[in-house]
């Protein structure tokens, strides 16, 4: 199991750049776009591109919340599966102090 992820650095966070997201049972949302920091939130909302036909989730970026990531690795591995995430419809908008993209 890869690294468990909480209260990265800047320089952690900008390692995650470009590597792959994947649900916990293996399938592939996007990858990592950018971190973002909220004005109302503690915790970094990463910023997943999924691509414009956006197959797994409906939508074209999600911004999944810090706690979610399960692990880092070779790729970031979110806790939820495809399912869970294709149903979390509040990670298609931007955080509460964030602007889309």
């Amino acid at each position: 199991m890869g690294k468990s992820v909480n209260a990265r650095t800047p320089y952690e966070y900008n390692r995650l750049y470009g590597r792959n997201v994947v649900s916990s049972d293996g399938v592939k949302i996007g990858t990592v776009d950018q971190f973002v920091f909220s004005s109302f939130k503690e915790a970094p909302y990463m910023l997943v591109r999924t691509g414009p036909l956006g197959s797994v989730t409906g939508t074209d970026a999600l911004y999944v919340p810090e706690a979610y990531i399960k692990s880092v690795d070779g790729q970031v591995v979110l806790s939820p599966t495809k399912d869970d995430i294709r149903h979390h419809h509040s990670w298609a908008r931007a955080p509460q102090g964030v602007h889309r993209w």
